[in-house]
């Protein structure tokens, strides 16, 4: 059975997962998690879940292309069941598990100049829950919000091109130069 199956099922039933796991130092680790979701960011699918193995009620969030080794494990009375009450939504936004990041990423302040339709369209695209987006002149916009300035940030604003300009912090306008 693939992955993608077997946490399907184990969502489904209620059952635990043991799975290796490849985490962004490429190093491997083993891992139990009690899975209650999925989430998707871009193309790549998420499950969250509670790590069985730890006492934290934090949920955990693991890149389904990065397991390997699965297999389905009995549930045992004291792996948490994902609460009745809440989406999953409404968990990963609880948590900030919609945002990656590593434990040394800064919160910043972040004004990033943006024009023509790229400024007309970030509307649709917020980053941050404090985002104000100010019309400075026709066709460019500036997009004000508190965030965390990590790997996602700076592939965010290098996707868009010659359509925006970092105007602070100094530094990242800096290194995205």
């Amino acid at each position: 059975i693939d992955i993608k199956t077997m946490v399907y099922s184990a969502i489904e039933h209620q059952k635990a997962l043991a799975f290796t796991y490849l985490n962004g130092d490429r190093l491997t680790n083993q891992k139990k998690l009690m899975p209650w979701g999925l989430m998707f960011k871009g193309e790549k699918t998420y499950v969250v879940g509670i790590e069985t193995q730890i006492t934290s009620s934090k949920p955990a969030i693991y890149a389904m292309h990065r397991m390997s080794e699965m297999s389905i494990i009995p549930a045992e009375p004291n792996y948490p069941a994902k609460p009745t009450n809440k989406t999953i939504t409404e968990i990963c936004k609880h948590y900030g598990l919609g945002h990656y990041h590593k434990k040394s990423d800064p919160l910043i302040h972040l004004t990033l100049r943006l024009f023509g339709k790229t400024a007309n369209n970030i509307d649709g695209t917020p980053i941050s829950d404090d985002q104000i987006v100010v019309e400075i002149a026709e066709g460019v916009r500036e997009l004000r919000a508190t965030i965390l300035w990590g790997d996602e940030l700076e592939k965010f604003i290098r996707g868009l091109g010659p359509n925006a300009e970092v105007i602070e912090p100094i530094a990242l306008r800096k290194k995205l130069a």
